[in-house]
């Protein structure tokens, strides 16, 4: 796992091979204003409604899991920002999230889906992939303003032969390979009774990798 501070170093994606399987937790990407202002939009008063279901991704074993009735996670709270289906997509925030991260990869992207997930104490979920190809890069934005170590909500990352555990922190983006399995842990019942929320992004790579030997 590799940790960018950006409060000391600029985010620079250009000096990393991201064919490689890797980890990348990226702090302090964003100001304070910013995380702020996306909390609100997302878990505050004024926030568009959430859609309860399935999550739309594949299992390790390659079944695609909101299509697969008979194979079931525990459904959560989610929105659709692209393809748009909420009226929250309109917000060019979403935007800035995407080309700050981006920013600096040095080749072209394709964006297949944006996901706003939102999981309470009783929403677990299962390792999945969000692709089964090496061409995909995916990120997960956490939007929460708040968040106590105690209150856990961790997402799980199986790289290689080891287990990753990456905290929610505001304003914190967790970026990997689409391939690499993962799933997202709920709150601590005990400690947290709200709603952990996370913006994904999915993307894919515009010229693909060479096939591995």
């Amino acid at each position: 796992m590799i940790h960018i501070d950006c409060s000391r170093e600029a985010l620079d994606f250009s000096q990393y091979d991201l064919a490689e399987d890797e980890v990348y937790v990226i702090d302090n990407l964003f100001p304070w204003w910013f995380t702020h202002h996306m909390h609100e939009l997302v878990l505050g008063n004024n926030a568009y409604a959430w859609v309860y279901g399935h999550t739309s991704n594949y299992a390790t074993d390659g079944r695609d899991v909101g299509a697969d009735l008979d194979w079931s996670e525990a459904p959560a709270f989610k929105q659709s920002i692209y393809p748009p289906k909420s009226p929250n997509a309109e917000d060019p925030s979403f935007g800035m999230v995407y080309n700050a991260v981006t920013g600096t990869i040095p080749f072209e992207l394709e964006l297949g889906e944006v996901l706003i997930n939102g999981q309470q104490w009783i929403h677990d979920t299962v390792i999945h992939q969000d692709c089964t190809c090496d061409n995909g890069l995916s990120w997960i934005y956490y939007v929460n303003r708040q968040w106590e170590d105690e209150w856990g909500g961790s997402t799980i990352i199986e790289l290689n032969d080891d287990t990753v555990e990456v905290l929610p922190k505001p304003g914190r983006v967790c970026f990997f390979k689409g391939n690499i399995p993962h799933r997202g842990s709920p709150p601590n019942g005990d400690k947290y009774r709200g709603l952990r929320a996370t913006l994904v992004y999915k993307t894919m790579r515009k010229v693909p990798l060479p096939a591995r030997k």
